[in-house]
Protein backbone atom coordinates (compact mmCIF):
# COMPACT_ATOMS: atom_id res chain seq x y z
CA UNK A 1 0.00 0.00 0.00
CA UNK A 2 1.40 3.35 -0.43
CA UNK A 3 2.70 5.40 2.05
CA UNK A 4 0.43 8.14 1.56
CA UNK A 5 -2.62 6.26 1.52
CA UNK A 6 -1.62 4.39 4.91
CA UNK A 7 -1.31 7.68 6.08
CA UNK A 8 -4.51 9.02 5.12
CA UNK A 9 -6.50 6.15 6.74
CA UNK A 10 -4.44 6.13 9.57
CA UNK A 11 -5.52 9.69 9.73
CA UNK A 12 -8.91 8.82 9.53
CA UNK A 13 -9.22 5.27 11.60
CA UNK A 14 -6.37 4.65 13.50
CA UNK A 15 -3.81 1.75 13.11
CA UNK A 16 -6.86 -0.56 13.73
CA UNK A 17 -8.72 0.71 10.28
CA UNK A 18 -5.16 0.01 8.57
CA UNK A 19 -4.95 -3.36 9.61
CA UNK A 20 -8.75 -3.91 8.71
CA UNK A 21 -8.04 -2.52 4.95
CA UNK A 22 -4.74 -4.66 4.55
CA UNK A 23 -6.66 -7.86 5.70
CA UNK A 24 -9.67 -7.16 3.37
CA UNK A 25 -7.07 -5.97 0.04
CA UNK A 26 -5.35 -9.54 1.20
CA UNK A 27 -8.20 -11.73 1.59
CA UNK A 28 -9.25 -14.41 -1.17
CA UNK A 29 -12.82 -12.71 -2.89
CA UNK A 30 -15.89 -14.73 -2.22
CA UNK A 31 -16.16 -15.51 -6.18
CA UNK A 32 -13.44 -14.79 -8.35
CA UNK A 33 -13.87 -12.92 -11.41
CA UNK A 34 -13.64 -15.16 -14.96
CA UNK A 35 -10.37 -13.50 -15.24
CA UNK A 36 -6.41 -15.22 -16.33
CA UNK A 37 -3.63 -12.49 -15.20
CA UNK A 38 -0.30 -12.03 -16.99
CA UNK A 39 2.67 -13.71 -14.28
CA UNK A 40 6.04 -14.82 -14.89
CA UNK A 41 4.83 -18.52 -15.78
CA UNK A 42 2.66 -17.54 -18.46
CA UNK A 43 5.40 -14.99 -19.64
CA UNK A 44 8.11 -17.57 -19.28
CA UNK A 45 6.08 -20.09 -21.25
CA UNK A 46 5.64 -17.59 -24.33
CA UNK A 47 9.22 -16.37 -24.78
CA UNK A 48 10.47 -20.17 -24.51
CA UNK A 49 8.11 -21.54 -27.29
CA UNK A 50 9.27 -18.45 -29.16
CA UNK A 51 12.83 -18.62 -28.15
CA UNK A 52 13.01 -22.08 -29.31
CA UNK A 53 11.01 -21.39 -32.75
CA UNK A 54 13.08 -18.71 -33.26
CA UNK A 55 15.93 -21.20 -33.37
CA UNK A 56 14.80 -24.36 -34.78
CA UNK A 57 14.10 -21.35 -37.93
CA UNK A 58 17.58 -20.61 -37.96
CA UNK A 59 18.86 -24.15 -38.00
CA UNK A 60 16.63 -25.14 -40.47
CA UNK A 61 17.20 -21.76 -42.86
CA UNK A 62 20.83 -22.96 -42.31
CA UNK A 63 20.07 -26.23 -43.39
CA UNK A 64 18.16 -25.29 -46.00
CA UNK A 65 20.54 -22.87 -47.86
CA UNK A 66 23.26 -25.86 -47.50
CA UNK A 67 21.23 -28.27 -48.96
CA UNK A 68 20.49 -26.04 -51.75
CA UNK A 69 23.90 -25.40 -52.53
CA UNK A 70 25.49 -29.11 -52.46
CA UNK A 71 21.86 -30.46 -54.55
CA UNK A 72 22.59 -27.09 -57.23
CA UNK A 73 26.55 -27.11 -57.51
CA UNK A 74 27.99 -27.30 -60.45
CA UNK A 75 29.77 -30.52 -61.13
CA UNK A 76 33.06 -30.72 -63.09
CA UNK A 77 32.75 -31.91 -66.32
CA UNK A 78 34.41 -35.50 -65.40
CA UNK A 79 31.51 -36.16 -62.82
CA UNK A 80 28.93 -35.07 -65.09
CA UNK A 81 30.23 -37.38 -67.80
CA UNK A 82 30.40 -40.30 -64.97
CA UNK A 83 26.42 -39.23 -64.32
CA UNK A 84 25.79 -39.37 -68.35
CA UNK A 85 27.80 -42.96 -68.39
CA UNK A 86 25.31 -44.14 -65.59
CA UNK A 87 22.83 -43.19 -67.76
CA UNK A 88 23.83 -44.57 -70.70
CA UNK A 89 24.44 -48.00 -69.11
CA UNK A 90 21.04 -48.00 -67.19
CA UNK A 91 19.28 -47.02 -70.65
CA UNK A 92 21.35 -50.31 -71.77
CA UNK A 93 20.42 -52.51 -69.17
CA UNK A 94 16.49 -51.50 -70.03
CA UNK A 95 16.95 -52.53 -73.56
CA UNK A 96 16.08 -48.88 -74.43
CA UNK A 97 19.20 -47.50 -76.34
CA UNK A 98 18.02 -44.77 -79.13
CA UNK A 99 19.40 -45.32 -82.40
CA UNK A 100 23.14 -43.80 -83.34
CA UNK A 101 23.17 -40.20 -83.45
CA UNK A 102 20.04 -39.55 -81.67
CA UNK A 103 19.66 -37.89 -78.11
CA UNK A 104 19.84 -40.42 -75.55
CA UNK A 105 16.27 -39.70 -74.08
CA UNK A 106 13.34 -37.90 -75.75
CA UNK A 107 13.17 -34.98 -73.41
CA UNK A 108 16.40 -33.97 -75.41
CA UNK A 109 15.03 -34.28 -78.81
CA UNK A 110 14.15 -30.80 -80.15
CA UNK A 111 16.29 -30.28 -83.30
CA UNK A 112 13.37 -30.67 -85.49
CA UNK A 113 11.25 -28.37 -83.83
CA UNK A 114 12.76 -25.45 -84.74
CA UNK A 115 12.15 -26.22 -88.13
CA UNK A 116 8.32 -27.28 -87.29
CA UNK A 117 7.74 -24.48 -85.24
CA UNK A 118 9.35 -21.87 -87.36
CA UNK A 119 11.78 -20.76 -84.38
CA UNK A 120 14.85 -18.94 -85.77
CA UNK A 121 17.52 -16.58 -83.80
CA UNK A 122 17.96 -15.57 -81.31
CA UNK A 123 14.97 -17.64 -79.94
CA UNK A 124 15.73 -21.42 -81.51
CA UNK A 125 16.14 -24.13 -79.37
CA UNK A 126 20.14 -24.97 -79.00
CA UNK A 127 22.33 -27.13 -76.66
CA UNK A 128 22.84 -24.55 -73.86
CA UNK A 129 18.81 -23.50 -73.44
CA UNK A 130 16.56 -26.96 -75.26
CA UNK A 131 16.07 -27.94 -71.33
CA UNK A 132 13.55 -25.66 -71.25
CA UNK A 133 11.61 -27.91 -73.10
CA UNK A 134 10.17 -31.05 -71.45
CA UNK A 135 12.17 -30.87 -67.99
CA UNK A 136 9.95 -29.74 -65.20
CA UNK A 137 6.57 -31.11 -65.58
CA UNK A 138 7.52 -34.11 -63.93
CA UNK A 139 4.21 -36.03 -64.69
CA UNK A 140 3.45 -35.18 -68.41
CA UNK A 141 7.74 -36.19 -68.96
CA UNK A 142 7.06 -39.62 -67.24
CA UNK A 143 3.99 -40.32 -69.59
CA UNK A 144 6.16 -39.29 -72.45
CA UNK A 145 8.76 -41.35 -71.95
CA UNK A 146 6.29 -44.50 -70.84
CA UNK A 147 5.07 -44.01 -74.73
CA UNK A 148 8.67 -43.05 -76.36
CA UNK A 149 7.28 -39.99 -77.52
CA UNK A 150 9.13 -36.78 -78.20
CA UNK A 151 7.54 -33.50 -78.80
CA UNK A 152 5.43 -30.09 -77.81
CA UNK A 153 1.74 -30.07 -77.01
CA UNK A 154 0.04 -31.73 -79.92
CA UNK A 155 3.22 -32.30 -82.39
CA UNK A 156 4.20 -35.32 -81.24
CA UNK A 157 6.35 -37.92 -82.59
CA UNK A 158 6.69 -41.68 -81.25
CA UNK A 159 10.22 -41.96 -82.20
CA UNK A 160 11.80 -43.80 -78.77
CA UNK A 161 10.64 -47.27 -77.43
CA UNK A 162 8.16 -47.55 -74.64
CA UNK A 163 9.06 -47.89 -70.88
CA UNK A 164 7.71 -49.28 -67.75
CA UNK A 165 6.40 -46.16 -65.04
CA UNK A 166 8.83 -47.18 -62.50
CA UNK A 167 11.59 -47.08 -65.65
CA UNK A 168 10.89 -43.63 -66.84
CA UNK A 169 10.33 -42.49 -63.06
CA UNK A 170 14.31 -43.88 -62.17
CA UNK A 171 15.85 -42.41 -65.68
CA UNK A 172 13.93 -39.24 -65.48
CA UNK A 173 15.60 -38.65 -61.61
CA UNK A 174 19.47 -39.53 -63.04
CA UNK A 175 18.63 -37.52 -66.13
CA UNK A 176 17.90 -34.54 -63.65
CA UNK A 177 20.49 -35.51 -61.61
CA UNK A 178 22.96 -34.83 -64.39
CA UNK A 179 21.02 -31.87 -65.94
CA UNK A 180 20.80 -29.68 -62.56
CA UNK A 181 24.89 -30.21 -61.95
CA UNK A 182 25.64 -29.14 -65.63
CA UNK A 183 26.53 -25.56 -65.88
CA UNK A 184 22.93 -24.25 -67.48
CA UNK A 185 21.35 -26.12 -64.20
CA UNK A 186 17.53 -26.51 -65.30
CA UNK A 187 14.81 -23.72 -65.25
CA UNK A 188 12.77 -22.63 -63.47
CA UNK A 189 8.96 -24.53 -63.52
CA UNK A 190 7.15 -21.33 -64.70
CA UNK A 191 9.76 -19.97 -66.78
CA UNK A 192 9.04 -23.46 -68.81
CA UNK A 193 5.44 -23.26 -68.58
CA UNK A 194 5.50 -19.41 -69.86
CA UNK A 195 7.53 -20.30 -73.36
CA UNK A 196 5.73 -23.54 -73.65
CA UNK A 197 2.30 -21.29 -73.46
CA UNK A 198 4.14 -18.46 -75.84
CA UNK A 199 4.79 -21.71 -78.43
CA UNK A 200 0.83 -22.86 -78.56
CA UNK A 201 0.09 -18.75 -78.61
CA UNK A 202 1.82 -18.55 -82.31
CA UNK A 203 0.69 -21.70 -83.78
CA UNK A 204 -2.35 -22.84 -82.29
CA UNK A 205 -3.05 -25.25 -85.38
CA UNK A 206 -0.21 -27.33 -85.19
CA UNK A 207 0.58 -26.78 -81.61
CA UNK A 208 -2.73 -26.98 -79.65
CA UNK A 209 -4.27 -24.20 -77.93
CA UNK A 210 -2.32 -22.60 -74.93
CA UNK A 211 -3.86 -22.48 -71.66
CA UNK A 212 -6.91 -20.24 -70.80
CA UNK A 213 -5.01 -18.56 -67.61
CA UNK A 214 -2.64 -18.40 -70.06
CA UNK A 215 -5.02 -16.18 -72.49
CA UNK A 216 -6.26 -14.20 -69.65
CA UNK A 217 -2.44 -13.20 -68.49
CA UNK A 218 -1.59 -12.34 -72.34
CA UNK A 219 -5.18 -10.01 -72.20
CA UNK A 220 -4.06 -8.16 -69.56
CA UNK A 221 -0.40 -7.59 -70.70
CA UNK A 222 -0.51 -6.92 -74.42
CA UNK A 223 0.99 -3.57 -73.51
CA UNK A 224 3.81 -4.53 -71.24
CA UNK A 225 7.14 -4.25 -72.86
CA UNK A 226 8.75 -7.46 -71.53
CA UNK A 227 12.61 -6.59 -72.86
CA UNK A 228 12.30 -3.43 -71.03
CA UNK A 229 11.35 -4.18 -67.52
CA UNK A 230 12.95 -7.47 -67.29
CA UNK A 231 16.32 -6.06 -68.36
CA UNK A 232 15.81 -3.42 -65.56
CA UNK A 233 15.95 -5.89 -63.22
CA UNK A 234 18.30 -8.37 -64.45
CA UNK A 235 20.82 -6.95 -66.53
CA UNK A 236 20.87 -4.37 -69.81
CA UNK A 237 20.99 -6.40 -73.23
CA UNK A 238 19.65 -9.82 -72.33
CA UNK A 239 16.42 -9.49 -73.79
CA UNK A 240 15.96 -8.11 -77.45
CA UNK A 241 13.12 -5.43 -78.28
CA UNK A 242 9.88 -6.94 -78.66
CA UNK A 243 10.27 -10.24 -77.05
CA UNK A 244 7.18 -11.39 -75.72
CA UNK A 245 7.09 -13.71 -72.44
CA UNK A 246 7.96 -16.61 -73.55
CA UNK A 247 10.84 -15.49 -75.73
CA UNK A 248 11.76 -13.55 -72.10
CA UNK A 249 11.84 -16.43 -70.32
CA UNK A 250 13.93 -18.46 -73.10
CA UNK A 251 16.66 -15.48 -73.21
CA UNK A 252 16.73 -15.35 -69.39
CA UNK A 253 17.61 -19.17 -68.81
CA UNK A 254 20.50 -19.33 -71.83
CA UNK A 255 22.06 -16.03 -70.96
CA UNK A 256 22.38 -17.83 -66.97
CA UNK A 257 20.33 -15.33 -65.20
CA UNK A 258 18.16 -17.21 -64.15
CA UNK A 259 17.30 -20.80 -63.38
CA UNK A 260 17.26 -23.03 -60.72
CA UNK A 261 20.81 -22.96 -58.92
CA UNK A 262 20.80 -18.84 -59.31
CA UNK A 263 17.22 -18.92 -57.50
CA UNK A 264 17.22 -21.57 -55.11
CA UNK A 265 21.04 -20.77 -53.61
CA UNK A 266 19.65 -17.13 -53.79
CA UNK A 267 18.01 -15.09 -50.50
CA UNK A 268 14.53 -14.86 -52.35
CA UNK A 269 15.06 -18.73 -53.37
CA UNK A 270 15.89 -19.87 -49.65
CA UNK A 271 12.70 -17.22 -48.46
CA UNK A 272 10.31 -19.21 -50.72
CA UNK A 273 11.82 -22.53 -49.63
CA UNK A 274 11.29 -21.77 -45.91
CA UNK A 275 7.47 -20.17 -46.79
CA UNK A 276 6.21 -22.86 -45.52
CA UNK A 277 8.39 -23.62 -42.44
CA UNK A 278 7.92 -20.00 -41.08
CA UNK A 279 3.79 -20.55 -41.92
CA UNK A 280 3.84 -23.35 -39.51
CA UNK A 281 6.18 -21.99 -36.96
CA UNK A 282 3.46 -18.92 -36.64
CA UNK A 283 0.49 -21.63 -36.56
CA UNK A 284 2.14 -23.58 -33.52
CA UNK A 285 3.09 -19.91 -31.91
CA UNK A 286 -0.93 -19.64 -32.18
CA UNK A 287 -1.91 -23.56 -31.42
CA UNK A 288 0.45 -23.14 -27.94
CA UNK A 289 -1.00 -20.20 -26.50
CA UNK A 290 -4.56 -21.65 -27.00
CA UNK A 291 -3.67 -24.96 -25.35
CA UNK A 292 -2.24 -22.72 -22.44
CA UNK A 293 -5.47 -20.99 -22.04
CA UNK A 294 -7.70 -24.49 -22.31
CA UNK A 295 -5.25 -25.92 -19.88
CA UNK A 296 -5.54 -23.07 -17.81
CA UNK A 297 -9.30 -22.55 -18.28
CA UNK A 298 -9.73 -26.21 -17.43
CA UNK A 299 -7.51 -25.93 -14.32
CA UNK A 300 -9.22 -23.22 -12.70
CA UNK A 301 -12.73 -24.50 -13.33
CA UNK A 302 -13.68 -21.96 -15.92
CA UNK A 303 -14.08 -24.77 -18.58
CA UNK A 304 -15.70 -27.53 -17.15
CA UNK A 305 -15.81 -30.44 -19.91
CA UNK A 306 -19.51 -31.95 -18.47
CA UNK A 307 -22.58 -30.83 -20.88
CA UNK A 308 -22.68 -31.10 -25.07
CA UNK A 309 -20.26 -29.80 -27.25
CA UNK A 310 -22.05 -26.85 -27.97
CA UNK A 311 -21.69 -25.43 -24.21
CA UNK A 312 -18.08 -26.61 -23.74
CA UNK A 313 -17.03 -24.36 -27.01
CA UNK A 314 -18.89 -21.18 -25.58
CA UNK A 315 -17.27 -21.55 -22.68
CA UNK A 316 -13.46 -22.11 -24.12
CA UNK A 317 -14.41 -18.99 -26.95
CA UNK A 318 -15.17 -16.74 -24.29
CA UNK A 319 -11.95 -17.47 -21.51
CA UNK A 320 -9.34 -17.62 -24.50
CA UNK A 321 -10.79 -14.28 -25.72
CA UNK A 322 -8.82 -12.20 -22.92
CA UNK A 323 -6.23 -9.45 -23.07
CA UNK A 324 -3.40 -11.95 -21.33
CA UNK A 325 -3.65 -14.43 -24.20
CA UNK A 326 -2.94 -12.40 -26.79
CA UNK A 327 0.42 -10.53 -25.18
CA UNK A 328 1.43 -13.88 -24.72
CA UNK A 329 1.00 -14.38 -28.41
CA UNK A 330 2.58 -11.20 -29.57
CA UNK A 331 5.78 -12.25 -27.04
CA UNK A 332 5.64 -15.48 -28.33
CA UNK A 333 5.22 -14.54 -32.57
CA UNK A 334 7.64 -11.69 -31.59
CA UNK A 335 10.77 -14.12 -30.08
CA UNK A 336 10.04 -16.21 -32.88
CA UNK A 337 10.49 -13.77 -35.67
CA UNK A 338 13.60 -11.98 -33.99
CA UNK A 339 16.05 -14.22 -35.10
CA UNK A 340 15.27 -13.68 -38.78
CA UNK A 341 14.93 -9.98 -38.07
CA UNK A 342 17.97 -9.72 -36.17
CA UNK A 343 19.77 -11.46 -39.10
CA UNK A 344 18.29 -8.81 -41.51
CA UNK A 345 18.76 -5.99 -39.39
CA UNK A 346 22.72 -7.03 -39.50
CA UNK A 347 23.00 -8.28 -43.52
CA UNK A 348 20.41 -6.16 -45.02
CA UNK A 349 18.99 -8.55 -46.24
CA UNK A 350 14.63 -7.98 -45.65
CA UNK A 351 13.82 -12.04 -46.70
CA UNK A 352 15.49 -13.32 -43.55
CA UNK A 353 12.80 -12.39 -41.76
CA UNK A 354 9.78 -14.18 -40.64
CA UNK A 355 6.73 -12.32 -41.93
CA UNK A 356 3.99 -14.91 -40.86
CA UNK A 357 4.87 -14.21 -37.31
CA UNK A 358 5.20 -10.29 -37.82
CA UNK A 359 2.31 -10.47 -39.30
CA UNK A 360 0.58 -12.16 -36.51
CA UNK A 361 2.05 -9.41 -34.36
CA UNK A 362 0.43 -6.78 -35.83
CA UNK A 363 -2.60 -8.46 -36.64
CA UNK A 364 -3.09 -9.19 -32.50
CA UNK A 365 -1.88 -5.63 -31.58
CA UNK A 366 -4.72 -4.51 -33.87
CA UNK A 367 -7.02 -6.71 -32.09
CA UNK A 368 -6.05 -5.66 -28.72
CA UNK A 369 -8.09 -2.90 -28.20
CA UNK A 370 -11.37 -4.59 -29.06
CA UNK A 371 -10.42 -7.34 -26.97
CA UNK A 372 -10.39 -5.86 -23.86
CA UNK A 373 -13.71 -4.48 -24.51
CA UNK A 374 -15.53 -7.56 -24.61
CA UNK A 375 -13.68 -9.06 -21.89
CA UNK A 376 -13.98 -5.98 -19.51
CA UNK A 377 -17.99 -6.14 -21.09
CA UNK A 378 -17.78 -9.92 -19.70
CA UNK A 379 -16.99 -9.27 -16.66
CA UNK A 380 -19.76 -6.26 -16.56
CA UNK A 381 -22.35 -8.61 -17.10
CA UNK A 382 -20.55 -11.48 -14.82
CA UNK A 383 -20.73 -8.86 -11.65
CA UNK A 384 -24.24 -8.56 -12.41
CA UNK A 385 -25.87 -11.80 -12.97
CA UNK A 386 -24.94 -12.83 -10.08
CA UNK A 387 -25.94 -9.78 -8.52
CA UNK A 388 -29.15 -10.79 -9.33
CA UNK A 389 -28.96 -14.45 -8.54
CA UNK A 390 -27.99 -13.01 -5.29
CA UNK A 391 -31.37 -10.44 -4.69
CA UNK A 392 -33.16 -13.45 -6.44
CA UNK A 393 -32.30 -15.97 -3.38
CA UNK A 394 -33.04 -13.10 -0.98
CA UNK A 395 -36.19 -12.58 -2.39
CA UNK A 396 -36.95 -16.19 -1.93
CA UNK A 397 -35.98 -16.51 1.16
CA UNK A 398 -37.72 -13.23 2.54
CA UNK A 399 -40.65 -13.00 0.78
CA UNK A 400 -39.00 -8.69 0.15
CA UNK A 401 -38.80 -7.95 -3.62
CA UNK A 402 -35.55 -5.40 -3.92
CA UNK A 403 -36.84 -2.33 -6.34
CA UNK A 404 -36.09 -2.44 -9.46
CA UNK A 405 -32.88 -1.39 -10.69
CA UNK A 406 -32.45 1.83 -12.31
CA UNK A 407 -30.60 2.73 -15.01
CA UNK A 408 -28.09 6.07 -15.07
CA UNK A 409 -28.27 8.47 -17.74
CA UNK A 410 -25.99 11.68 -17.77
CA UNK A 411 -26.02 14.20 -15.10
CA UNK A 412 -26.45 11.14 -12.72
CA UNK A 413 -29.68 10.98 -12.57
CA UNK A 414 -31.99 7.86 -12.30
CA UNK A 415 -33.46 7.75 -15.88
CA UNK A 416 -37.06 6.16 -14.32
CA UNK A 417 -37.61 9.43 -12.56
CA UNK A 418 -35.77 11.43 -15.76
CA UNK A 419 -38.42 9.73 -17.54
CA UNK A 420 -41.50 10.37 -15.66
CA UNK A 421 -40.60 14.12 -15.21
CA UNK A 422 -39.59 15.03 -18.77
CA UNK A 423 -43.01 13.41 -20.14
CA UNK A 424 -44.47 16.15 -17.86
CA UNK A 425 -42.33 18.77 -19.09
CA UNK A 426 -43.00 17.73 -22.49
CA UNK A 427 -46.92 18.24 -21.66
CA UNK A 428 -47.88 14.45 -21.56
CA UNK A 429 -50.15 14.20 -18.61
CA UNK A 430 -51.42 10.55 -19.02
CA UNK A 431 -50.11 8.77 -15.80
CA UNK A 432 -50.37 5.47 -17.66
CA UNK A 433 -47.80 6.36 -20.10
CA UNK A 434 -45.59 7.89 -16.88
CA UNK A 435 -46.06 4.66 -15.37
CA UNK A 436 -45.03 2.69 -18.17
CA UNK A 437 -41.65 5.02 -18.02
CA UNK A 438 -41.15 4.62 -14.58
CA UNK A 439 -41.80 0.55 -14.84
CA UNK A 440 -39.74 0.29 -18.04
CA UNK A 441 -37.53 2.72 -18.36
CA UNK A 442 -34.68 0.86 -20.99
CA UNK A 443 -38.21 0.58 -23.24
CA UNK A 444 -39.03 4.21 -22.91
CA UNK A 445 -35.60 6.17 -23.66
CA UNK A 446 -35.86 6.22 -26.85
CA UNK A 447 -39.78 6.87 -26.71
CA UNK A 448 -39.77 9.78 -24.68
CA UNK A 449 -37.12 11.55 -26.80
CA UNK A 450 -39.29 11.31 -29.58
CA UNK A 451 -42.32 12.48 -27.62
CA UNK A 452 -40.04 15.58 -26.71
CA UNK A 453 -39.19 16.53 -30.21
CA UNK A 454 -42.90 15.69 -31.29
CA UNK A 455 -43.82 18.26 -28.38
CA UNK A 456 -41.51 21.16 -29.72
CA UNK A 457 -42.51 20.43 -33.22
CA UNK A 458 -46.59 21.17 -32.22
CA UNK A 459 -45.79 24.44 -30.48
CA UNK A 460 -47.37 27.26 -31.62
CA UNK A 461 -49.44 25.30 -34.24
CA UNK A 462 -53.13 24.53 -33.34
CA UNK A 463 -53.72 21.77 -35.47
CA UNK A 464 -50.85 20.10 -34.62
CA UNK A 465 -50.98 20.88 -31.00
CA UNK A 466 -54.94 19.28 -30.82
CA UNK A 467 -53.09 15.88 -32.83
CA UNK A 468 -50.15 15.91 -30.12
CA UNK A 469 -52.54 16.09 -27.09
CA UNK A 470 -54.14 13.13 -28.06
CA UNK A 471 -51.76 11.02 -26.47
CA UNK A 472 -51.48 13.55 -23.56
CA UNK A 473 -54.84 13.20 -21.75
CA UNK A 474 -54.58 12.26 -18.32
CA UNK A 475 -56.94 9.13 -18.96
CA UNK A 476 -54.58 7.88 -21.82
CA UNK A 477 -54.92 4.18 -21.86
CA UNK A 478 -56.30 4.36 -18.56
CA UNK A 479 -58.35 1.11 -19.37
CA UNK A 480 -55.87 -1.39 -20.74
CA UNK A 481 -53.69 -2.57 -17.79
CA UNK A 482 -51.48 -5.23 -19.59
CA UNK A 483 -48.06 -3.18 -20.22
CA UNK A 484 -47.03 -4.93 -23.32
CA UNK A 485 -50.45 -4.24 -24.79
CA UNK A 486 -50.47 -0.77 -23.15
CA UNK A 487 -46.82 -0.03 -24.70
CA UNK A 488 -47.84 -1.68 -28.07
CA UNK A 489 -50.65 0.56 -28.24
CA UNK A 490 -49.04 4.16 -27.54
CA UNK A 491 -45.61 2.53 -29.99
CA UNK A 492 -48.44 2.74 -32.60
CA UNK A 493 -50.11 6.01 -31.73
CA UNK A 494 -46.99 7.63 -31.80
CA UNK A 495 -45.93 7.00 -35.25
CA UNK A 496 -49.58 8.14 -36.12
CA UNK A 497 -48.72 11.61 -34.30
CA UNK A 498 -45.32 11.85 -35.50
CA UNK A 499 -46.60 11.93 -39.39
CA UNK A 500 -49.03 14.42 -38.32
CA UNK A 501 -46.67 16.81 -36.01
CA UNK A 502 -43.72 15.97 -38.22
CA UNK A 503 -45.28 15.58 -41.46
Amino acid sequence: MDDEFEQAIAELGGKQLVDRFNARVLAEPAKALPRAEIDGFSIGYAVAIGGISCAIDLMLDKAFREEMEEKHRELPAKEREALERKIKARLEELGLLPEKGMPGMSMDWYEKLNEELGLKSPYQLRPSNHRILNHVDTKRVIKMLMNGEAGIGDLIYKIYPGMSEAAARELLEMHLQADRCSPASLPLRFMSWFWEQAIKAGDPTKVGEPSVLFKMFSSMTKNVDWSKWLNKFFGEGLIPPGANIGEAMLKLYDSGALNQRVFWTSDLGAAVGGAKRRLLIAAFMELGIELFAFLEGVKKGYIAWEGDLASIGRQVKAWRDQPKYLDMKILAQGFAASGGATKALISGDILQINYFSMGMVFKHLLAYPATERRHFTRMIEFSRNDIDKDFAAFSTATGIRPRPKLGVINGGLSMAESLEKRLVKAGCQSTRVQVLAVDHPKEFADLVARVEVASKKASGDTMKERAFDKICESWYLSDEDDDAKAIAQFKKDLVVIEKEVLG
